[in-house]
């Protein structure tokens, strides 16, 4: 939307966008008593009144924006956690049933002494810490 601007007894001008406007008046180039109108009204009101309402305007905008961009993080965030915990999970429940269950014997048994353990170990810590990292990079994507 566009704006003309009357100040004091001077002659209108105008159009301007509220960009420009907004700078002038920061700038001082523009008076505080200043009246402005947008270009599909005849009436005239205080660019303050303007401004606060663009004002408000904006951080509405500006919080529908940080609320739009966090619930994708959060998302983000879970998924993380949840595969993170899955993973962390069955490492631990492997290296369990390795130790409890016999498993490192059949591993032996099946791929020889060194080759079993060797596995066993490798499902174990890499189950465990790609259950971790998931988890810190569930920690790093929160908002």
């Amino acid at each position: 939307m566009r704006y003309y601007l009357r100040e004091k007894a001077s002659r209108d001008a105008g159009p301007f966008t509220w960009s420009e406007l907004r700078l002038r008046l920061r700038s001082g180039a523009i008076a505080d008593t200043a009246l402005v109108r947008d270009e599909d009204s005849r009436e005239w009101y205080p660019i303050q009144t303007l401004a606060s309402e663009r004002r408000e305007r904006d951080d509405a905008r500006s919080r529908d924006g940080v609320t739009d961009a966090v619930v994708p993080a959060r998302r983000r965030a879970l998924t993380h956690f949840l595969s993170g915990g899955v993973a962390l999970a069955l490492g631990l429940l492997a290296a369990t049933a390795t130790v409890e269950l016999g498993i490192l014997t059949v591993a032996r048994e099946a791929f020889g002494l060194a080759l079993g353990a060797a596995l066993a170990a490798l499902v174990c810590v890499g189950l465990t810490v790609v259950g971790v990292l998931q988890i810190a990079r569930g920690f790093a994507a929160r908002p």
